[in-house]
């Protein structure tokens, strides 16, 4: 069996979803009777002293400074964390964090097609980081069990709000704002033949004999479809079927409200 995704949505069966001097001049002292006393000042090598006397002072300033910097600027590799939200919000998004990281929180970073993007600080010898997403404006955290990732599964990684898990991959399909994506996964990688049979608030719906084509296989995602959307719309129906054979079986519902789209 298999399981479909709308932006945040997961409709499961059976299948898994795997988710910045100056030196001071030397004075002489002599007689009067001077014309030696005059070469005598230009024999004592006032420039010279001056450049041995500067060098070396300025010489190890500069490599301290470097090796601080460098020092502080790579005490860890860095974790790139894309947080994508049906609404939309990404202005005062944070992440609470622990594990193998240099901070306990992170601010947001900038944003992308995704949504927001975190760059997030890690230990030189990190192996773990567990995340949740907050902010003024989304309630309570998210997801609601904090998010372990081990490393060895990479240093970036994209998480639907609203999923358990987050991709380590970028998904093949992000969904504009009048578009939902939808997602089916099967264990047997067997996509010929299923498509979607779709009605309420699409641009428009399939006739039972002629469902709607995906419009691509992603290998850890499944096979995806791109649906364009009435404008306003809230509902949209869904079946994944062959012929007459559904997967999973009941009409599945996406309210846009609740899931994104």
């Amino acid at each position: 069996m298999s399981h479909c995704h709308a932006r945040s949505l997961r409709l499961s069966a059976l299948a898994g979803l795997a988710l910045l001097t100056s030196a001071l001049p030397l004075a002489a002292c002599g007689d009067e009777a001077a014309a030696p006393d005059t070469t005598d000042t230009t024999d004592t090598a006032d420039t010279t002293d001056t450049t041995d006397s500067v060098a070396p002072d300025t010489t190890p300033d500069t490599v301290d400074t470097s090796d601080t910097l460098a020092d502080a600027d790579t005490s860890g590799p860095v974790f790139t964390l894309h947080v994508h939200r049906p609404d939309g919000i990404t202005a005062g998004l944070t992440v609470n964090l622990t594990g193998d990281t240099v901070a306990p929180t992170a601010a947001l970073s900038r944003t992308d097609d995704f949504g927001a993007v975190f760059e997030i600080p890690l230990t030189a010898t990190a192996t773990t980081l567990t995340y949740q997403i907050a902010g003024p404006l989304v309630g309570a955290l998210e997801p609601a069990d904090p998010v372990t990732v081990t490393l060895t599964s990479g240093t970036e990684a994209w998480h639907f709000a609203g999923s358990p898990t987050p991709l380590f991959a970028a998904p093949p399909a992000i969904p504009a704002a009048d578009e939902l994506v939808v997602f089916y996964l099967r264990k047997d990688a067997a996509y010929d033949g299923w498509g979607l049979h779709l009605w309420q608030d699409v641009a428009q719906e399939t006739a039972w004999t002629a469902a709607r084509i995906k419009d691509g296989v992603d290998p850890e995602l499944g096979a995806y479809w791109r649906i364009p959307l009435k404008a306003d719309a809230k509902t949209v129906g869904i079946i994944v079927h062959r012929g007459d054979e559904k997967d999973p079986g009941p009409d599945m519902t996406v309210e846009l409200a609740t899931t994104g789209n």
